[in-house]
């Protein structure tokens, strides 16, 4: 809903680059900062479960708009899986379920929380040949002290 994922490809290879949609930076002005602070984020939290963070940056003036690059996955999100193929076979849902609970004790052991767990936000890749899973979309995650992002989904407990 609020981004955009292009595909970009340059001297380091093919990149995600995650754009904040116009009609959102229009309707919330906190947006361009929510954009920065993922990207923070993000850079606190390399894993192998955890969507890689590559850079941030902004497009030139006098637009400015904000962008993140991020590493380009090969699969789908486990919502579409789940919705193409029905329930994962038992080993592939235990591989995946202890792909997030790496990614999630990762973030909570850099004081991360995320708040938006969902199957569209767990991509299921291929890397090698194995499928893995990856934990995508920090953009209402917070570090543990601070206050929660307005309008975040549910209030953390503890």
């Amino acid at each position: 809903g609020q981004a955009t994922l292009f595909e970009a490809a340059g001297g380091g290879g093919v990149v995600a680059v995650k754009a904040l949609r116009p009609s959102f930076r229009r309707a919330d002005p906190g947006a361009d900062e929510s954009l920065r602070r993922e990207s923070a984020l993000l850079r606190a939290t390399r894993h192998p479960n955890v969507v890689r963070h590559l850079g941030f940056g902004e497009t030139a003036a006098p637009a400015r708009e904000p962008y993140l690059l991020l590493e380009r996955l090969y699969g789908h999100d486990l919502r579409a899986l789940l919705d193409e193929r029905g329930a994962l076979p038992f080993a592939a849902a235990f591989a995946v379920a202890g792909d997030v609970a790496a990614a999630l004790a990762h973030v909570h052991r850099a004081g991360i929380v995320h708040l938006d767990v969902k199957p569209e936000n767990v991509f299921v890749h291929l890397d090698g040949g194995v499928a893995r899973a990856k934990l995508l979309d920090f953009g209402v995650a917070h570090r543990i002290h601070d206050e929660p992002p307005a309008g975040s989904a549910g209030t953390p407990l503890y």
